[in-house]
């Protein structure tokens, strides 16, 4: 979809060979609220928020959920984020790893993994993604959803804009 080949190290390292990740989650049978894990990459100061996000040139977010909650029409949607570019992305990096920080100088454990919680189901028309640092609306590259024909899956793409992973920017939105 993106036309970045895949480095093969299956969880380990960048996803992509020229350094971009994707995180992903699904909403099928969930119970819990779904969530992207580890959007910060592993980082957890400034500095290494940083250095990690200035040579990534693209964050991908992938959601496979239901058109509605408890649904049987599959959905599939992709975002992009270029973090070099996109200042309230990284706003909300940097609020989490300021936070983080404030903790660790009160002799609090620090935090490992910043989450943002996808737009399914409710929020979906408005790709509005959450956390308690901020609300971004992200750029949508891809949304295919599932035919509704007894006994087979196909998907049928609805949206298809390549041209966002290059030049898509998130809009920060209040709560």
């Amino acid at each position: 979809m993106s036309g970045i080949e895949g480095n093969n190290q299956r969880g380990k390292g960048d996803d992509l060979k020229d350094g971009s990740e994707v995180k992903s989650a699904s909403c099928i049978d969930a119970t819990d609220t779904p969530r992207w894990n580890g959007v910060n990459c592993g980082a957890k100061t400034v500095a290494e928020i940083t250095d990690k996000f200035s040579n990534m040139p693209y964050l991908f977010f992938v959601l496979l959920d239901t058109t509605i909650k408890g649904g049987d029409i599959l959905r599939c949607r992709v975002w992009s984020v270029r973090p070099n570019d996109d200042a309230n992305f990284m706003n909300i990096l940097l609020a989490w790893t300021r936070d983080n920080d404030e903790k660790v100088a009160r002799g609090e454990k620090s935090k490992t993994n910043l989450q943002l919680h996808p737009p399914r189901w409710e929020k979906a028309v408005d790709n509005i993604t959450t956390n308690n640092m901020g609300n971004l609306r992200l750029p949508l590259v891809y949304h295919s959803e599932q035919l509704n024909i007894p006994g087979i899956l196909v998907m049928e793409t609805k949206m298809f804009n390549i041209s966002v992973i290059k030049k898509g920017i998130s809009e920060r939105i209040e709560r």
